[in-house]
């Protein structure tokens, strides 16, 4: 127990607690310790005395967890999880970064109605909109100046 000196009086500090240092996250089990698991469960030893041959400690519920996961999938490791599939993909995203470079001047439902039509798939302009910025473009639109804003009719005009 460590001391703690406030206004000259020595207070002894209590301990800090364990959940406060570990944080919060999953307990790693590595591959070995989970082949080292499945093979004496496979030779015939219980949960409670497979638990004293695993180094580093785990609990018996992460033991029991992983000899579940064996028998219902037939895997040690974790499969990956699958998500959503995102409806731009890589081949899509060049072509609408390349109509931009070509003309800029084309609205975000403009391309809207572009991918729908080459590739049969409903999107939603702001899904573009983040796609261009990702990529770093700009979807601001691009005007040329007026040539009559610097001519000499327009400056005497705006002196009247």
């Amino acid at each position: 127990m460590a001391l703690l000196y406030i206004r000259g009086v020595v207070v002894p500090q209590p301990p800090i607690p364990s959940i406060i240092l570990q944080g919060h996250h999953r307990n790693k089990v590595s591959d070995a310790n989970k082949q080292l698991i499945i093979q004496k469960y496979t030779e015939n030893l219980k949960p409670k005395q497979i638990l004293p041959l695993i180094r580093p400690p785990i609990k018996r519920k992460t033991l029991v967890n992983i000899i579940n996961r064996y028998k219902r999938t037939n895997h040690i490791i974790q499969q990956p999880r699958t998500g959503r599939k995102r409806k731009l993909t890589e081949e899509i995203i060049q072509e609408i970064c390349k109509t931009q470079d070509e003309a800029n001047h084309i609205t975000l439902l403009e391309h809207v109605g572009k991918i729908n039509s080459n590739h049969n798939i409903n999107i939603h302009k702001s899904s573009i909109h983040s796609a261009l910025k990702r990529q770093k473009y700009s979807t601001k639109r691009l005007y040329s100046n007026p040539e009559r804003r610097y001519e000499d009719e327009t400056y005497v005009s705006r002196l009247l």
